[in-house]
């Protein structure tokens, strides 16, 4: 079986890795693969071997929807000779190959402003010519047009286990420029909570010296950091899935997120759900989370299986 792989315009931390997981999951799986990438932190560490092929495809990024305009006739001709090609980052480009379109980013569908509006026009195109089109979990199909329900292929699954708990009463969330992260949010909350001692930021966007902040590194992981807390606090507006929150919960954390879709994974036993953008709903749901006493919490765990895709073709 031989897979194109398409990461171009994949631009942030989320969309890489989760295409790093799947291209090393079809590595491992003995796949002949061609990858075309637009940037080096896509490729970055992935364990190339001799049946990998990498492409850089030196366009800006709003070019990637016509790259079957655009592309020298050669790297064409490479393309249609594979078995299928799947689409990273929401839509492709027209192929003489059967063609995945996996949905990644939500904002199109949510938002009005005439850059989303085309964005979800060339999505709908793309639904419209792909075999499949592929969601990580079942909530994403709720965005999709019902006229392409029939093609929706599902990939990603949630696994419940249980790990022993300490509460050391320390939050920890991620920061963020993207605006349905809701960062700003964040940090008003953490501003209503009294012992900024124990309240931790991954990443700021800017300098903050009322609370503690993390940079995530090689030498600092995200194992690491997240050992030194127990609550782990969320304010996205939509998620495809949300890694962080599988992160957190994983690692141990007690999980502190809006009452919206992408949290009807998690059991609401001990995790906090509290009404979206409602601040003082959340210092209260925070507050909770630091008094909760248990000796054990249930973890959650999000795995895809790539290899679904292959199933479709043969």
């Amino acid at each position: 079986m031989n897979l194109v792989l398409n990461a171009c315009g994949v631009d942030s931390l989320g969309g890489i890795n989760l295409f790093k997981k799947s291209a090393e999951q079809l590595i491992a799986n003995n796949i002949k693969l061609l990858i075309l990438y637009s940037n080096e932190k896509q490729i970055y560490k992935i364990n190339l071997n001799e049946n990998i092929i990498l492409k850089k495809i030196n366009l800006k990024r709003h070019f990637h929807p016509f790259l079957n305009i655009f592309l020298d006739k050669k790297t064409k001709n490479l393309i249609n000779k594979y078995d299928a090609i799947i689409h990273f980052g929401n839509f492709g480009f027209l192929t003489n190959i059967n063609s995945f379109v996996l949905i990644q980013n939500l904002l199109p569908f949510t938002s009005k402003s005439l850059k989303n509006k085309v964005l979800k026009f060339l999505i709908n195109k793309s639904c419209k010519n792909a075999k499949k089109i592929i969601v990580q979990l079942p909530h994403v199909k709720n965005f999709i047009s019902p006229k392409f329900s029939e093609k929706i292929l599902e990939i990603g699954s949630v696994e419940v286990g249980q790990l022993a708990y300490e509460n050391k009463k320390s939050i920890l969330v991620f920061g963020s420029e993207v605006p349905n992260k809701n960062y700003k949010f964040i940090v008003k909350t953490f501003h209503a909570l009294d012992n900024n001692k124990n309240l931790t930021i991954i990443n700021p966007p800017n300098k903050i010296e009322k609370f503690n902040s993390e940079i995530l590194s090689e030498k600092n992981s995200l194992e690491n950091i997240m050992s030194k807390s127990s609550i782990y606090f969320h304010a996205s507006d939509f998620e495809t899935v949300g890694l962080p929150l599988y992160e957190a919960s994983s690692a141990g954390l007690i999980v502190v997120a809006p009452d919206l879709p992408y949290m009807k994974y998690f059991n609401k036993g001990n995790i906090f759900l509290y009404e979206h953008r409602n601040l003082d709903d959340a210092k209260r749901k925070l507050l909770d989370a630091m008094n909760y006493r248990t000796n054990t919490v249930k973890t959650y765990t999000y795995k895809e299986n790539w290899i679904n895709i292959l199933n479709e073709l043969n």
